[in-house]
């Protein structure tokens, strides 16, 4: 019998190319060599067409849960970037960005629901059959609302987030702002009320009761005040800072006010002190260092009237010609002079006698001073000429000018041809001033410290703080040795200006402008003199070997020397090779080379057998000159060979290198044996290097024992000049 066909066709969503067709027959199921018992079989047939339709419906069914998992395993990838990314995405995004819309007004919630809602509708349409479709979406709008959820919450958190940032940073905006602007009440007020008004939302949006974000506003509004204040100390403006106490203490913390208070207290004492110290340096500072113009002018009045302007009787002082004052002006002189003093002619008050008022005698005293100085200045610019400025002061220039005519006509000095008198005055100024005369007497450090202490005493009522004085006298101390330190800078550099310009212009130290003179430290300028001759005549100070030697191997006492001032006293190459030393000790690494090759010179020096130190008596007189000089000129010559040879391979000398320089220096000493006493392994050793020293009385016992090493190493006996010059090593001569 025949058996009917079954054709079972399933569309498979993605999978359209995926077809099953199940053809179930009982011809299908039997061998053909059975055909003939097929129509028996029918019934087995069709019951197993039934079974292989379950089967069917069985998978068809798992088919389509599968294909719809497939969509939401696609789906939950799309979602957790979109939520996850840490570049962009919607859960990722921290503040403002979080709940902000989009330039078209689309919030963060809409746009992400939005592409989260096209994205599963096109997962859906692929899926082709509605089975898998239904179950898709369903599992789809779970997922829209709940990720709805999570990103209300995450817009919600991040809001919070965003105002407590927005609040904090308004009043921390405000304290800079407030300590930017001390001094301005009224913007302090202001930014006292931003506080205030931000503490209270901050609060409110921790939930938190109105009264806790006063507390806080308070505190913030504490430390605004208090940092504005610390600021205005800082800035020196006590005037600001009591403001700030007096107008905004009610804002303040009960601490915070007291603290402040106690601040602006020790403020204004500690202010009283650095000012007594101030004062007190500023009075002294004209005495510490007498400018050359104000030595000319007190050797002047020092020669005119010894100092004095009144007489017994009160009345200025006056010589037999009628100049009158400090300053022996003459009366017809005087208004020029006031003139060149920029000052107007006071008859009245160059004539005046002394009142008993101490303000009006010093006026008195102080113009005829200026006048003096004037007139003098006025000369030495006429003459170009200190000696020739003082013989117009003391004779008048119309001698001057007839005695320079004389001079151009006659040849000779000027000076000469003025009178005895003047040449005197003019000569025994001049030794003044070369000897660093004129000075004004200098205080101390001491003398500074007790007057600015006195005048911090003086402020307080004579009741201070013990911690104050303490600081009056420390500031004080302290600005007296910065500005002796200053003082021997200037003067430091003056005199290097001096000595450049003698260099540049030798045997014309007459012309030397008195910018320069002006500057050169007092008492140098009789070595200045000596310089200048030097130098004219092409020669230059002699070697000074105990001064060389002890600043080269003194290495503080080299940094701590003013070379410039040392110039005369030492020969050009001495000083280049001290100025050298002194650079490079500075550098590190050109420091360590220094002292590796200093400690090779000393080695060979001992094994010369010379000492390398200089020795003093208990009076400070050098004992052992002429070996220091000796030593001190071997080191010359290897510093310069070092030096010599670094330039030739333009790099530094190895260790061997230096140590073949030094024995090339030390040849002609010849080498004692290292870590002896007596014995050579050279004829001649050192007496070369001390000939002609006065030969020593050697005693019987240290004559044998210095023969005898000295025939066991050399195989002869020393001659008397070697057993002298042993027995000095002996000595430590």
């Amino acid at each position: 019998m025949s058996v009917a066909s079954y054709q079972r066709s399933t569309e498979l969503g993605a999978l359209p190319e995926a077809r099953q067709e199940i053809n179930a027959s009982p011809e299908r199921l039997l061998n053909p060599n059975a055909a003939v018992v097929a129509g028996g079989l029918s019934q087995m047939g069709e019951e197993a067409n039934k079974v292989y339709s379950d089967i069917y419906s069985a998978q068809q069914q798992q088919f389509f849960r599968d294909k719809a998992l497939d969509g939401r395993n696609q789906s939950q990838q799309f979602l957790n970037k979109l939520l996850y990314d840490p570049n962009n995405g919607v859960l990722s995004r921290q503040g403002a960005s979080a709940f902000q819309a989009d330039a078209n007004g689309v919030s963060p919630l809409d746009s992400a629901l939005n592409t989260f809602k096209d994205h599963a509708q096109s997962v859906a349409d692929s899926l082709g059959n509605d089975e898998s479709k239904r179950q898709y979406l369903e599992w789809a709008n779970e997922q829209t609302a709940h990720t709805s959820g999570l990103i209300l919450q995450h817009m919600g958190q991040q809001a919070r987030v965003y105002q407590r940032g927005v609040y904090q940073a308004t009043i921390d905006t405000n304290k800079q702002t407030m300590a930017a602007n001390n001094n301005n009440v009224t913007l302090l007020e202001q930014q006292v009320g931003g506080i205030y008004q931000a503490a209270g939302d901050l609060a409110k949006l921790e939930g938190l009761p109105p009264e806790a974000g006063i507390a806080a506003g308070t505190q913030h509004a504490s430390d605004a005040l208090k940092g504005a204040f610390g600021v205005a100390l800082e800035q020196k403006n006590p005037a600001a800072a009591n403001e700030i106490l007096r107008n905004f203490g009610k804002h303040m913390t009960p601490d915070d006010w007291l603290a402040a208070s106690h601040a602006l207290n020790n403020y204004s004492t500690q202010s009283a002190a650095l000012q007594a110290a101030n004062q007190a340096m500023v009075a002294a500072a004209p005495y510490l260092q007498t400018g050359d113009q104000a030595r000319i002018n007190n050797i002047t009045v020092g020669s005119e009237s010894s100092g004095q302007h009144w007489d017994d009787t009160g009345a200025p002082t006056k010589s037999a010609a009628g100049a009158i004052g400090i300053g022996q002006i003459m009366p017809d002189t005087a208004p020029e002079a006031a003139k060149a003093a920029g000052l107007p002619w006071l008859p009245e008050l160059f004539n005046a006698h002394r009142s008993g008022d101490a303000a009006k005698d010093d006026a008195a005293v102080k113009y005829n001073r200026a006048l003096s100085s004037a007139y003098l200045s006025t000369q030495m610019q006429k003459y170009g000429d200190l000696r020739l400025g003082w013989a117009a002061y003391n004779a008048g220039p119309g001698k001057v000018d007839a005695a320079i005519d004389q001079a151009r006509e006659q040849g000779g000095s000027p000076l000469q041809y003025l009178p005895k008198e003047t040449q005197d005055y003019v000569q025994k100024n001049m030794t003044a001033y070369s000897t660093g005369g004129g000075q004004f007497a200098r205080p101390t450090e001491e003398q500074v410290v007790n007057d600015a202490t006195n005048l911090f005493l003086k402020s307080q009522g004579g009741n201070a703080d013990p911690q104050a004085l303490r600081l009056v006298r420390e500031q004080a101390s302290s600005n007296f040795r910065l500005h002796d330190q200053a003082i021997k800078q200037q003067e430091s550099d003056g005199l290097s200006a001096a000595q450049r310009w003698i260099e540049q212009n030798p045997g014309q130290l007459a012309q030397m402008p008195p910018s320069i003179r002006s500057a050169v430290p007092a008492g140098h300028y009789d070595a200045m003199i000596q310089y200048d001759h030097r130098v004219a005549n092409g020669s230059e100070p002699p070697d000074n070997w105990p001064l060389w030697s002890e600043l080269m191997n003194n290495r503080t006492k080299l940094q701590q020397t003013d070379l410039l001032s040392l110039r005369y006293q030492l020969s050009n190459n001495q000083f280049e090779q001290l100025t050298e030393r002194k650079t490079t000790q500075k550098q590190p690494e050109a420091m360590t080379r220094l002292q590796s090759n200093d400690a090779i010179f000393n080695d060979y020096a001992h094994q010369a057998g010379l000492e390398t130190g200089a020795r003093f008596d208990n009076k400070g007189v050098l004992q052992n000159k002429e070996v220091v000089d000796k030593v001190a000129t071997l080191q010359s010559k290897f510093i310069t060979a070092v030096r010599h040879q670094e330039d030739i391979q333009k790099k530094p000398l190895t260790e061997d290198q230096v140590r073949k320089v030094a024995a090339g220096v030390f040849t002609p000493v010849k080498v004692v044996t290292p870590g002896r006493i007596y014995g050579t392994n050279e004829t001649d050793t050192i007496a070369g290097l001390l000939k002609g020293t006065e030969n020593l009385a050697v005693p019987a016992e240290d004559r044998a024992a210095i023969v005898d090493k000295f025939a066991q190493k050399v195989g002869r006996a020393p001659n008397e000049v070697e057993i002298n010059a042993l027995y000095r090593k002996h000595l430590g001569l």
